[in-house]
């Protein structure tokens, strides 16, 4: 959801920003911090980071070390058992992984490392023992009970305070509402709070969907896909898509060993985007603080050829993947196995921040953490099954109110044009038990209907049921993966839209 512009007397009052621990929930990504720190620069900020945070970031990459050491031991040992040499990790120790870090944070330009005061750090422990301001309990089994947090919180926060003078200078980057509850329980009104992913539309004017912009992310994203990632023996660093931090990606294997007990999930990671979906989300805003100039180099001077805007855009991109984990688990009798998985169709869901100067991007990375769905090709009922497939093709951009639009052609053929874009797509209902479409761009056709499993109704001596959802989608004029096939029809749709 966009988020409103700071106007007014509030944003005057601003005079910089703090990043929580939380603002970057699965862990810190210092090129985006760096990204975030120039970006608030350019809208007369300054950036800060206490020192709490950074050690408690440090500490989570620590135990992030020491969960992958121990995986990587197992595999070295592997490997030296065959007489193959296997790579050291840089690092000897959780200690040598911190100070790594802390140095790699203080060298973010413009980034301000707040100190953590003794008096604050003392405040922070007695409102964590007193359970006042931000402490609570955690992790109990009702109120009274569970192990008292909050010091960490309580110190920085008390920290920026006497830097700011009060609240209403700071914004504070959190995806909770604690700091907003510590504050007004110490007296403090006006609290500004935003997430990561808000500063753009909180501090600059954006415009939202242009099709010029669109037209330039899309070529960006076909340009490069298909597009193998690290764990590929094809990978490419100069066209990588990075998708940052993958969340729930090892969910997307939880069901590859269902002939195996106390199944667990190692090294999942993501080795292709195969298609592009769909983009939706699509804001942009040009940069004036900061125009660059463009010169002629000749023989006699560097002559000016004016002033180049650039635009950043912030995109909501979905993908088809290919992704690939090592499972293990336990047999009836006792025995270990381990097997290497793929999965095809898999649909990552990124959002990326780009810049765009000249009609191109020039640079881009990801904005916040990268989700992975792999839900089955299972519905309860036909509706559900047609509203999958609006869903995915309401992504696909000049596609609006697709809703409406499957709404008509139940009754009637529909030829709609694309806004931004020279194709028409037609849409034509089938006769069917459920439902069945035919879409068509030029001469290009697919057609997706809703089926129904027969295999799904069981009979257990008293009565039939439905052992699993009954209906699933099958798509004929393409081939689909098992899993997210609707989503495979909206890259189909996109690859043929100009």
């Amino acid at each position: 959801m966009q988020a409103r512009k700071i106007e007014g007397e509030t944003r005057r009052k601003l005079k910089a920003a703090v990043f929580d621990a939380n603002s970057y929930q699965s862990g810190p990504d210092l090129g985006n911090l760096a990204a975030n720190v120039e970006r608030l620069q350019r809208a007369g900020l300054q950036a800060w980071v206490s020192e709490a945070v950074v050690l408690e970031w440090a500490e989570h990459l620590a135990s992030d070390w020491r969960e992958a050491s121990v995986k990587s031991n197992q595999a070295r040992k592997r490997l030296r058992r065959a007489r193959l040499k296997a790579p050291d990790s840089p690092y000897k120790s959780e200690e040598e992984v911190i100070a790594d870090f802390e140095q790699q944070i203080h060298q973010i330009e413009g980034l301000q490392i707040l100190p953590l005061t003794a008096e604050n750090a003392l405040q922070g422990l007695k409102d964590q023992i007193l359970l006042r301001g931000p402490a609570k309990r955690k992790d109990g089994t009702d109120p009274s009970s569970g192990v008292k947090t909050g010091a960490s919180d309580s110190a920085w926060l008390r920290d920026v305070l006497d830097k700011a003078g009060g609240a209403e200078p700071v914004l504070f980057i959190t995806e909770d509402k604690d700091v907003t509850r510590a504050l007004d329980s110490w007296g403090y009104s006006n609290i500004v709070t935003r997430a990561r992913s808000q500063l753009r539309e909180s501090l600059f004017e954006v415009s939202l969907d242009a099709d010029a912009v669109t037209s330039i992310v899309l070529n960006f994203f076909r340009e490069r896909l298909p597009n193998p990632q690290a764990y590929s023996s094809q990978f490419d660093e100069d066209s990588w898509l990075d998708l940052g931090t993958i969340a729930s990606l090892e969910d997307a294997f939880d069901e590859a060993a269902e002939d195996l007990d106390k199944v667990s999930v190692h090294d999942a990671d993501i080795v292709s985007l195969t298609d592009l979906a769909g983009i939706h989300d699509l804001v942009s805003t040009e940069d004036p603080l900061d125009p660059k100039d463009v010169f002629e180099e000749n023989s006699e001077a560097h002559i000016s050829l004016g002033k180049v805007i650039e635009q950043w855009a912030s995109v909501h991109a979905l993908f088809l993947a290919r992704g690939r984990a090592r499972v293990s688990g336990v047999d009836h009798e006792g025995n270990t196995y381990e097997r290497l998985v793929d999965r095809n169709g898999l649909l990552i869901s990124a959002r990326f921040e780009l810049e765009i100067a000249g009609g191109q991007v020039t640079s881009f990375r990801p904005e916040v953490d990268s989700v992975v769905h792999y839900r089955p090709n299972q519905y309860s009922d036909p509706e559900d099954g047609l509203i999958a497939l609006i869903d995915a093709l309401s992504s696909l951009p000049g596609l609006d109110d697709v809703g409406a639009i499957f709404n008509r052609a139940h009754e009637i053929s529909d030829r709609i044009r694309l806004r931004g874009s020279t194709e028409y797509l037609e849409i034509e209902a089938n006769h069917h038990d459920q439902w069945s479409f035919s879409l068509s761009i030029g001469d290009d056709c697919v057609t997706v209907s809703c089926e129904h499993d027969v295999g799904a109704h069981v009979w257990d001596g008293r009565e039939s049921f439905d052992y699993y959802p009954p209906y699933y989608l099958l798509v004929d004029g393409i081939v689909t993966p098992e899993r997210n096939p609707e989503w495979a029809v909206a890259a189909w749709l996109l690859r043929r839209i100009s």
